[in-house]
């Protein structure tokens, strides 16, 4: 199993990786003009996926425990 991303908004993507990583998710900005695209094993740590989604510089999050804010890149 993988996630398997094409050119999605970081709302759908948060939403997937909430379900499957059972977290809670909250947004400080607009990312509807954000749009990913890529293939990530279901079997990788949610640390481990979050650091993959920053390294695009485009968004950001801060993780404290299960709650998880999507912030963006610049902001920090």
């Amino acid at each position: 199993g993988s996630f398997d991303f094409r050119n999605a908004d970081i709302g759908t993507i948060m939403r997937q990786l909430a379900r499957w990583y059972d977290i809670e998710v909250t947004y400080e900005g607009d990312f509807s003009a954000v749009g990913l695209s890529g293939v990530i094993s279901k079997r990788e740590q949610a640390a481990q996926l979050f650091k993959l989604l920053e390294r695009t510089k485009l968004v950001r999050f801060i993780i404290n425990g299960n709650k998880i804010t999507v912030t963006s890149y610049t902001n920090h």
